[in-house]
């Protein structure tokens, strides 16, 4: 049983050293994780779990909020 099982996380920057531990501790830790990135396939080879259901990868810009608004959509219909 992991710490954070149940639990859902949003973790931006998974694609660099910091965002990536953050991101796959949660995920060995049960939690359900939400990856927005600009190019979401760089993070497929890091975290196979996208294909399982457990983590969500998908095209985000940060910096705009109807591109934030439509991820977090996106995360709420999955988790």
């Amino acid at each position: 049983m992991g710490r954070f099982d149940g639990a859902t996380a949003l973790v931006t920057g998974a694609s660099g050293n910091l965002g990536q531990v953050v991101a796959r501790r949660l995920v060995d830790e049960g939690a359900f994780v939400a990856l927005p990135d600009r190019q979401p396939e760089r993070l497929f080879a890091e975290f196979p779990e996208i294909g399982a259901g457990t983590v969500l990868a998908a095209q985000c810009q940060i910096t705009d909020a109807d591109s934030v608004a439509a991820f977090v959509q996106k995360a709420e219909e999955r988790f």
